[in-house]
C-alpha cells in the first residue's frame, strides 16, 4: 500500500495507533516531532494565539517512513452561535496548492486539531505556514479571525525514504505505563469467542484499547478490534470522504461503502484484495463525535469479504456500541 493509504489508516484510525488498518501487522509506534518551542532560547518558532484560537503545539507526526502535520489548537474565546472555520496548510510541493479542510466551532467546541498527512517535500530546519480562519458565514466570505502558525520541520521527505535530524529525540505521542489503564470510551460487545486486551496508551489528546483473540497477538493477529479516540472536531463525514477519496487513487480492488449515517455518526465497511503487497483486509468502522472529540470502534480481518454471518453479527455489535462519559480519565459506571 502506498504512503498517502498508510497515513489515513493510521492517522484518521485513520487511528494514530500502532496496530489499525493495513499497517497493523507491524508493532513501530508513532512518533510526534514537535515543530513549535515556548521560550525565548530558541530560534523554533514559537506558539502562537489570535483573538479566537491559541496553538497548544504544533509539529510532525512521524509514522513508519512517512509524515504529516499535527497542530493542536485551543479555543480561547467561544463563539455564542456556530462559527465557520477554513484550516489552510503549506504544501510544500506548491505553495500555491494548499491543503486546505473546512468545519465549524460553536459554543461547546473547546479545541480542534489541524492535520494532514502524508505530507512530501518536507526539508529539515525549515519552517511551513499553517493557518486557521474564521468566519461569520458558511459561503467563508466574512472573515472574524485568522491564526497563523509556523511550524518547523526536523523531517526530510524529499527523497524515497524518510529522514529524520540527529539534533532532535523524537517521542511516542502515545504513551502509558502497565499500570496504568486507559478507559474504555465504547460500551459494547464482542462476539462469542474468547477477546483480550491486546494494548492500551494515551497521551490525554488521543487513546487507543486494540483487542485480539485469545492466542493472537497485536504484532501477530488475524482479526483485530479497535477503539480509538481524539480530542478536537472532525467531522465523521468529513473522515470518511477523505479516506475514501485517498485509498481510491492507488488500490482498483477497493470497494468501500456507507451502511448507515447521522449527523454525528457513520457506520460504513471497506474491503480490498490485496495492494501494494499487503494481503487482503476488509474492515468494517464506526465513528462517533460528541462534544469530547471523534471516537471509532472497528473490527478489521485478514480477508478478501468477510463471512455474511460474521460481518451481520459485527455490524450489529458496532451499531449497538454506546458512547462512555469520561470523568477525570476514569469511565463512569454503566
Amino acid at each position: 500500500m502506498n504512503r498517502e493509504i498508510k497515513w489515513l489508516l493510521l492517522l484518521a484510525g485513520i487511528c494514530l495507533a500502532s496496530a489499525s488498518g493495513l499497517l497493523a501487522q507491524s508493532a513501530e509506534k508513532p512518533l510526534f516531532i514537535l515543530g513549535t518551542v515556548e521560550g525565548r532560547n530558541t530560534t523554533d518558532p514559537r506558539p502562537t494565539a489570535s483573538t479566537s484560537f491559541r496553538t497548544l503545539r504544533g509539529g510532525f507526526q512521524v509514522i513508519q517512513g512517512f509524515a504529516g502535520y499535527v497542530v493542536y489548537v485551543d479555543i480561547i474565546k467561544k463563539p455564542r452561535h456556530k462559527q465557520y472555520t477554513r484550516a489552510i496548510l503549506q504544501n510544500p510541493l506548491d505553495p500555491k496548492a494548499p491543503f486546505v479542510y473546512e468545519h465549524f466551532i460553536d459554543e461547546g467546541t473547546g479545541s480542534t486539531t489541524l492535520m494532514h498527512g502524508p505530507v512530501k517535500g518536507l526539508e529539515i530546519k525549515k519552517d511551513y505556514k499553517v493557518e486557521l480562519v474564521l468566519y461569520e458565514d458558511e459561503a467563508r466570505t466574512k472573515e472574524i479571525d485568522r491564526l497563523t502558525q509556523l511550524v518547523r520541520s526536523y523531517v526530510d521527505t524529499t527523497g524515497p525514504e524518510l529522514k529524520i535530524s540527529d539534533v532532535i529525540v523524537a517521542k511516542p505521542p502515545l504513551e502509558a505505563s502497565a499500570a496504568q489503564e486507559v478507559p474504555e470510551r465504547w460500551k459494547f460487545s464482542f462476539d462469542s469467542r474468547r477477546w483480550r486486551l491486546g494494548s492500551q496508551s494515551s497521551d490525554g489528546q488521543q487513546s487507543i484499547r486494540e483487542y485480539i483473540l485469545q492466542n493472537e497477538t497485536v504484532e501477530a493477529w488475524s482479526e483485530l478490534v479497535t477503539s480509538y479516540y481524539h480530542q478536537g472536531t472532525l467531522p465523521p463525514k468529513a473522515i470518511f470522504e477523505n479516506m475514501k477519496s485517498q485509498l481510491s487513487k492507488d488500490c482498483p480492488s477497493l470497494s468501500m461503502a456507507i451502511i448507515e449515517e447521522s449527523a454525528t455518526n457513520i457506520l460504513f465497511e471497506w474491503r480490498h484484495k490485496g495492494c501494494g503487497g499487503f494481503p487482503p483486509q476488509h474492515e468494517i468502522k464506526r465513528i462517533a463525535q460528541n462534544s469530547s472529540g471523534v471516537l471509532f470502534l472497528s473490527y478489521v480481518a485478514k480477508t478478501e469479504q468477510i463471512s455474511e454471518e460474521r460481518r451481520k453479527s459485527w455490524v450489529s455489535i458496532l451499531r449497538d456500541a454506546t458512547l462512555v462519559t469520561i470523568d477525570n480519565g476514569t469511565a463512569r459506571k454503566y
